[in-house]
């Protein structure tokens, strides 16, 4: 099933013979289990795609990262996405009304050339203030993050952050900012 995406030039493909699509074709593996997909819609405000399948449910994610890769990312060994600027909030760290720690979270998209191993680190200025490691797969990788600093137990103030991600052979980086 190939449903052509109005804001790329890039199909979105499903099938369960992946060999029918040539050496760019990247597996949507996460959450989705492999059954029958019977309808495929891209939701025009929300840039989600929402997965209809038989007897499984609907499944619905994010393509925003998707439709971004061109040319140049899939060239690069290594591209973290722009991260969205988030609001601060003095409630982090506090139990809701239900007992549910309040949190911040962002996610660090990005794209790996090769299966590997990575070391991401959120800083401000020369300060580096969270540091992770992760092993992520060959395509487009979702990090999510709390921004919580183990070392100084408490979350990101505002201002503006650096995250770079890294291996032994190459980095990139991005910002973001707590308003």
């Amino acid at each position: 099933m190939i449903r052509p995406n109005s804001n790329t030039e890039l199909c979105i493909s499903i099938s369960s013979n992946p060999g029918n699509f040539g050496n760019n074709f990247h597996p949507f593996v996460d959450g989705l289990p492999g059954v029958p997909v019977h309808d495929l819609v891209i939701h025009p405000r929300e840039n989600d795609l929402i997965v209809g399948t038989h007897g499984r449910s609907v499944y619905i994610a994010n393509i925003s990262s998707l439709q971004n890769l061109n040319d140049e990312i899939l060239n690069k060994k290594l591209h973290i996405f722009e991260i969205e600027s988030l609001n601060y909030s003095s409630r982090w760290g506090t139990q809701s009304w239900n007992g549910i720690v309040i949190e911040p979270s962002i996610d660090i998209v990005l794209y790996s050339k090769f299966d590997s191993k990575i070391n991401l680190v959120i800083s401000k200025g020369d300060n580096e203030l969270i540091k992770k490691s992760f092993s992520i797969t060959k395509g487009l990788n979702f990090i999510n993050n709390n921004l919580f600093i183990d070392s100084e137990n408490k979350y990101l103030d505002k201002g503006e952050y650096t995250v770079k991600i890294g291996n032994l052979d190459s980095t990139s980086e991005t910002k973001f900012i707590i308003k």
